[in-house]
């Protein structure tokens, strides 16, 4: 079985998350999970979109769980049985792309508005 495939000890998973930042994401049994406050039924459709392409580029499929504004997200390896390096990179890459304002670095894109905003901060 390939090193990414071994599925994290409790205290591995908990030091990964500290590790990579990942402060908005809970050890919750066999899977890590976040949960994102978003403006509107709207919002949330195109955080789940963009979640769900992030995942399908990945080959890594969570459980998404929607309502009106609020995305629940649920991260696990099914062919280890828990949690997975997988799980940690894929959550990574969730966060970069949440964090993201669309501004670019020579200030050339403009950011959303604020009462465009998707994600409502914790």
């Amino acid at each position: 079985m390939p090193t990414l495939l071994k599925k994290l000890t409790a205290t591995e998973i908990d030091s990964q998350l500290a590790h990579h930042a990942l402060t908005l994401w809970l050890r919750d049994g066999d899977a890590i999970t976040r949960t994102l406050a978003t403006r509107d039924w709207r919002a949330t459709m195109m955080v789940a979109n963009a979640i769900g392409y992030l995942c399908e580029a990945a080959w890594h499929h969570p459980q998404l769980t929607l309502r009106y504004s609020q995305i629940a997200i649920r991260l696990d390896t099914h062919d280890v049985g828990g949690v997975s390096m997988r799980d940690i990179e894929l959550a990574v890459q969730i966060d970069r792309w949440l964090a993201w304002t669309g501004a670019g670095p020579e200030k050339a894109l403009e950011s959303l508005p604020t009462e465009a905003t998707l994600i409502v901060k914790p």
